[in-house]
């Protein structure tokens, strides 16, 4: 019987498979729930399970701290200690579910019911741990630190062995007691517990799975029987096809459509009929066009190469034969990376290109590698490739275009390695090299230029133009930018130019470089090559040199300069001291004469002596022989003495000479070396005087928190600013008409105090302006002694003090002063009174003298008794604003020292104690 079925028919029986599968998932995924179901009531019942244990534990405690309470309640007339004792015994008698037990612990770590059993004498548990190393007391303080107790878990032993299993207790602490009430439960007893309803839960399912199991069985057995009688059938029909497609390789046949049943396989095997006829047709086309593109590729002048996906030649051209040196049948079907690629690439190679065959590289890449060809000798391909797809998009082999790059390789090489001994030679320069465009910015240089110019980065260097590194004039005077340009011009020109130029350091500021440039072509542009030798230190030498020559014409000047200076400043005082030395022999002279004379003989003499203890002051500073020493000394008392042994200059000038001091509430008291700051100031002093005919000089000192200032200011000359710095030089002397014959000097006195400052650790300097006076000062460093020791109470201890004033409130203000110091003093009223007083009465220390007093004033009444006592210490008590009795006619009319009205008690009592 002919049974007739289509694929429509087959649909049914394959969809009745599909069902069955279907059917299968379903019960599976059925089974799967039921098992998730049952795990999930498992795992409710042990949470339900170990709450309803945790609430049970914890219950048992608080019923503990119920019976404490009652306890205490309906027993306040029984001994507390009995009553604990009644509750540790009865505590002992409760035993909970699973063989738990009730345990007593106190604060300070001790057990009171330990294992369910009362302990007697002291258990200490303080530093108990589990096997896990947990510290149960700090655990259960812990707990008992909260108000409602809490849990915890660890391992402990079982009443019935000694292997510690999983334990959860609660914790619960009884203040009042000072007690820590707990209970437990082992948690293996949850376990059993578990074990028996997942056993349960197991048979259920189990039974529920063999029924499902036994109607999926049955199922498979009919839809079994269905698809083996489908399968033959089909196999019949299959195998017609089979046939065919085996044969078509070797030859075209068709399919006898009377051998098939199935009306959609007829329907196929008519078409592929159809089909073998159209390929006979298209693949006589094909050889025809085939043939056609071979001659294309033959006379191609690239290598044009097929490969399989395996890598073996399907196709090479004409090309590619000459340059392998083999005919087309001796590489044909050869593995073209086994055969033609030389050792070193051809693994590389080769599973690059399987890579990409088997679709696991996106990208065909492009590249050059070596080929080796019959003689042995390699050549260099650079490779075009591109990828040969079948009709369903699959990778079936490449197709490659390749030109012999080997002799541009070898050219590139060589270049290469020029370039590269030209790059190394350019940035192992010690010189700046540096290459100018040509729009004259430079586009490279190197290290040493950048180092040079102070540039780290050479990126914030390209672009720039000389001009721009280099100040707006050359010391010739012309603009940089100008100038650059015409020397640029000229290197293009001449194709070579050399000259100096200075550039600007962004560090360093300016420099001088010795410049070459050279004209080059690169690639049709042209370009400056520039190189730098740096020449500054040989300008810094010629400079040097220069102003050494100046100087040593200059020094050989004022030496020639001094010597003259010197014979005349020698000789005027020796003439003087020779000439009156002669007249002094002749006996016609009379006293009066004679003391004239002497008095010359010895102002020439000082004048003499000072000039010879300039010249050896100059000659120890020049030979660093010199001696510093620090002494004592009250600032104020050192300007009052300066200005005493000044004095008679003013009597001898129309000058108004001053003295003030500035302490700052500073201690005047001081260590420095006297004798070096009272030559200084002389110095300054004498200029002052010898400079200036009329007006004023000033002379004072004001204390700084690190140095005391000195200075002296006067109304003379003036001078120029810029003899500011020569003025301090050796040998030089202030130059301006009638020099000689108005100020005479040595020219040693300045350069003798800058150079003992710089010992001191001070300096000078001066500000002047022409004609209106100048001012010198100068620096020593501040050490203060303190005043410490004139805070004593009998510093003035035995000492006598008398006052000339008329002002009591003066004299009681003096009076409490001196007298706290362990001193004593009386009041004079008048001038006249002082006179006598001093006539009768010689044993008195130090006299203070009011420049207020009335009739015989104060400085007549000073002079007067430095007239017959001139030992005596006279202190004037002065003020600022008075412009008659000034401290300075004080210390003229024969005062020791003055004190101001505005010093504090501290500075009266250290005027007093340093007057001598």
């Amino acid at each position: 019987m002919n049974l007739k079925i289509s694929i429509k028919r087959s649909a049914f029986f394959i969809l009745m498979a599909t069902a069955a599968f279907s059917i299968f998932s379903i019960s599976a995924l059925w089974v799967y729930t039921e098992i998730a179901k049952s795990q999930g009531s498992l795992e409710k019942y042990k949470e339900a399970y170990e709450n309803e244990q945790r609430e049970y534990i914890k219950k048992e405690v608080k019923r503990v701290v119920e019976l404490i309470e009652f306890t205490l309640d309906f027993n306040s007339d029984k001994n507390l200690e009995d009553i604990k004792s009644d509750i540790l015994h009865y505590v002992t008698q409760i035993r909970l579910k699973h063989g738990g037990y009730i345990f007593i612990n106190t604060y300070d770590g001790k057990a009171l019911i330990f294992d369910g059993v009362k302990i007697i004498g002291d258990k200490d548990i303080s530093n108990m741990t589990d096997p896990d190393g947990l510290r149960l007391f700090d655990i259960e303080m812990k707990c008992a630190s909260n108000n409602d107790g809490d849990y915890f878990r660890y391992k402990f032993k079982r009443l019935d062995s000694f292997t510690p299993v999983p334990k959860l207790s609660y914790a619960l602490g009884y203040n009042d007691w000072e007690w820590i009430i707990g209970a437990g439960i082992y948690l293996d007893d949850v376990e059993v517990f578990l074990i028996n309803i997942q056993n349960q839960h197991k048979s259920i399912l189990f039974r529920k799975i063999l029924y499902i199991a036994l109607l999926f069985v049955a199922l498979l057995l009919i839809l079994f029987a269905v698809s083996n009688y489908l399968s033959g059938f089909f196999k019949k029909e299959f195998s017609v096809f089979t046939s065919f497609f085996s044969n078509t390789q070797k030859e075209y046949n068709t399919i006898d459509q009377k051998d098939l049943r199935i009306d959609e396989f007829k329907s196929l095997a008519h078409s592929l009929n159809l089909m073998i006829k159209r390929r006979k047709v298209i693949e006589k086309l094909l050889k025809k066009e085939r043939d056609k593109a071979r001659g294309y590729l033959n006379v191609a002048g690239v290598i044009i190469l097929a490969l399989d996906a395996e890598g073996f030649v399907t196709m090479i051209n004409k090309k590619g034969c000459l340059t392998l040196g083999y005919n087309e049948e001796e590489i044909i079907n050869k593995n073209w990376f086994t055969h033609f690629v030389p050792i070193a690439e051809k693994q590389k190679l080769y599973d690059m290109f399987l890579q990409v065959m088997k679709n696991k590289e996106k990208m065909f890449l492009n590249r050059e590698n070596s080929i080796i060809g019959k003689s042995g000798k390699e050549r260099i391909i650079s490779w075009h490739n591109t990828l040969i797809y079948d009709d369903n998009n699959n990778i079936i082999g490449s197709l490659s275009s390749g030109l012999d790059i080997t002799e541009s390789r070898q050219f590139e090489a060589n270049f290469s390695e020029s370039e590269r001994k030209y790059k190394l030679l350019f940035e192992k320069s010690s010189d700046p090299v540096l290459i100018l465009d040509e729009n004259n910015n430079f586009i490279d240089c190197n290290k040493a230029a950048l180092n040079i110019l102070g540039y780290t980065d050479i990126q914030n260097f390209i672009g720039l133009s000389p001009s721009s590194i280099s100040p707006e004039f050359q010391p010739d005077g012309k603009k940089s930018e100008s100038k650059a340009l015409e020397m640029i011009a000229q290197a293009y020109e001449h194709g070579f130019k050399r000259f100096e130029w200075q550039h600007l350091s962004k560090e360093n500021g300016a420099f001088f470089v010795d410049i070459s440039l050279t004209a080059i072509p690169i690639s049709g542009t042209h370009y400056l090559y520039v190189v730098w030798r740096d020449i500054s230190e040989n300008k810094k030498q010629e400079k040097e040199l220069i102003i050494a020559k100046e100087k040593a014409e200059e020094s050989d000047l004022i030496k020639t300069s001094f010597l003259n200076n010197m014979q005349h400043e020698i000789r005027t005082p020796l003439n003087a001291i020779m000439g009156f030395t002669q007249l002094l022999k002749q006996q016609i002279l009379n006293k009066s004469e004679q003391d004239e004379y002497y008095d010359d003989i010895l102002t020439s003499g000082n004048q003499l002596s000072k000039i010879i203890d300039k010249i050896i002051d100059f000659a120890r500073l020049q030979s660093g022989f010199i001696f510093i020493t620090n002494e004592k000394i009250e600032l104020k008392k050192l300007i009052v003495d300066i200005f005493i042994s000044y004095h008679t200059n003013i009597l001898s000038n129309d000058i108004e000479f001053t003295i003030k001091s500035y302490n700052h509430g500073k201690s005047s008291y001081i260590n420095t070396d006297v004798q070096k700051v009272s030559e200084i100031i002389g110095h300054l002093l004498d200029n002052a005087f010898k400079f200036t005919e009329q007006g004023e000089i000033e002379l004072k000192y004001e204390i700084s928190d690190e140095v005391v200032t000195f200075s002296v200011k006067d109304t003379g000359v003036g001078i120029k600013k810029k003899f500011f710095k020569s003025i301090f030089g050796k040998f030089n002397r202030l130059s301006i008409k009638n020099s000689e014959k108005l100020y005479g000097g040595n020219g040693l006195g300045l350069s003798i105090s800058k150079e003992t400052l710089k010992f001191l650790g001070g300096e000078i300097w001066v500000e002047s302006e022409k004609d209106k006076g100048s001012v010198f000062s100068f620096t020593v460093p501040y050490k203060p002694l303190g005043t410490d020791m004139f805070k004593e109470d009998k510093i003035l201890n035995n000492k006598d003090f008398a006052i000339i004033t008329k002002n009591n409130s003066l004299y009681q203000k003096y009076h409490d002063i001196i007298s706290s110091k362990g001193g004593n003093l009386w009041q004079l009223k008048s001038g006249m009174d002082a006179v006598k007083h001093f006539q009768d009465n010689m044993q008195t220390d130090l006299l203070l003298v009011d420049e207020k007093i009335k009739g015989m004033n104060f400085i007549t009444t000073t002079k007067a008794i430095k007239a017959f006592n001139t030992n005596l210490p006279i202190v004037a008590l002065s003020t600022e604003s008075n412009p008659v009795f000034t401290k300075e006619n004080a210390l003229i009319a024969g005062c020791s020292n003055y004190i101001l009205n505005t010093e504090t008690e501290e500075e009266i009592v250290l005027t007093l104690s340093i007057t001598e």
